[in-house]
């Protein structure tokens, strides 16, 4: 869904710029997600138990 005004930014070729977002898209839980006593050198390991 749009959530904002459309810009034209240019009529040849058409070029329309607008911002929209989606509220039906969903992520799988992440789980097991405690504080490491070490930091990761991999990243967080709830934003990989969330497949990101």
């Amino acid at each position: 869904m749009r959530s904002g005004p459309s810009t034209w930014l240019s009529q040849d070729p058409p070029v329309i710029t607008f911002s929209a977002y989606d509220d039906t898209f969903t992520a799988p839980a992440a789980e097991d997600c405690a504080a490491s006593p070490a930091p990761s050198t991999t990243g967080s390991a709830c934003l990989a138990a969330a497949g990101t």
